[in-house]
């Protein structure tokens, strides 16, 4: 009986290190760095990343390519930051400016791209 309890917790033991070194190498210390690392997951070569929101443990990241943007969320665990949404290839049109993406709905994030001449912006009848 000893010997089967005793494989039981080594066999815990090793999966739970293998689990917790996974976590490790999947995070990052960073919001920005976890965007990056799903960019090139995805094939997306980055220009540059901003975080546009920081609330709690969340990161809402904006970051764009030679011709097109897109936005991250990026959430904060006990190992790191972590994407959990990746939305890319939205182009760089002007046609597409003053249009809004609901990133996030139960926060009412909107995100978008404006032309230069915005003096403010509407969003269903609230400026």
């Amino acid at each position: 009986m000893g010997k089967v309890r005793d494989a039981l917790i080594f066999t815990f033991f090793v999966a739970g290190s293998i689990w917790v070194l996974y976590m490790q190498m999947t995070t990052s210390s960073e919001p920005y760095q976890a965007v990056e690392k799903a960019a090139d997951k995805e094939g997306v070569d980055l220009s540059d990343t901003v975080i546009t929101h920081l609330v709690d443990d969340c990161a809402y990241t904006l970051y764009y390519t030679n011709d097109s943007y897109g936005f991250a969320l990026s959430e904060k665990n006990l190992f790191g930051w972590k994407v959990v949404d990746f939305v890319d290839g939205l182009p760089l049109d002007k046609s597409l400016a003053n249009q809004g993406y609901a990133f996030s709905k139960t926060l009412g994030i909107i995100h978008g791209i404006v032309d230069s001449f915005v003096e403010h912006v509407q969003i269903d009848g609230s400026e």
